[in-house]
């Protein structure tokens, strides 16, 4: 993987971490059951990372987000949080990314320049419009997706309010463990982006 350095910051009037209280924000689906927002604590601002590395956000610990997030933070990036709402994403977030807090969505938005969104394919537009309608987005915060069914359009949101949207498709199947970050390492990938981002 290519990496790139962000200088993003968060616009004036960024949310503050009570808008996850936001109506239709507490509830995520996690292995087809619905489990209540448990929230996360967040952790001190991160530090600003090495030159070449990246401050990387993670929605959410699923098989596939928390396998690449273990990936690239064994390039050298940082994790600087994950949405992990249900027991079994918390557990996964333990084993794969020891560390790394729990947070949720807004939370973890505020805490990156870089945004992976890794969740369910019908699962990610809902996403994507309830971040945007938060203002979670920064200008020139880098947004990845890596649902198979679609490509940039899904992130207009995010687009409008200054961020940069890419689509990511990993070319293998994921199992949610530390097997997965030696596989990725041979894996080929569909990107999908603006030119000035390849």
């Amino acid at each position: 993987m290519t990496t790139r350095t962000s200088t993003a910051t968060r616009p004036p009037g960024h949310p503050p971490s009570e808008a996850r209280d936001a109506p239709g924000w507490g509830m995520w689906k996690d292995g087809g059951a619905e489990h209540p927002d448990r929230g996360g604590t967040m952790s001190a601002t991160p530090k600003p990372p090495e030159p070449g590395r990246l401050n990387i956000g993670v929605v959410s610990a699923g098989r596939v987000g928390s396998s690449l997030a273990s990936a690239l933070r064994a390039a050298g990036h940082t994790i600087t949080g994950a949405c992990a709402p249900s027991q079994v994403s918390r557990e996964r977030l333990e084993a794969m990314l020891p560390g790394v807090p729990a947070m949720d969505p807004v939370d973890v938005a505020a805490s990156c320049d870089v945004l992976l969104l890794a969740v369910p394919d019908d699962e990610l537009g809902p996403l994507v419009a309830g971040l945007a309608r938060l203002q979670a987005f920064a200008p020139g915060q880098l947004v990845v997706h890596v649902a198979g069914r679609f490509g940039v359009g899904v992130l207009d949101p995010a687009a409008q309010l200054g961020a940069m949207p890419l689509a990511l498709h990993p070319a293998m199947t994921f199992t949610g463990t530390s097997l997965d970050v030696a596989r990725l390492a041979g894996c080929p990938f569909a990107v999908t982006a603006a030119n000035t981002l390849l």
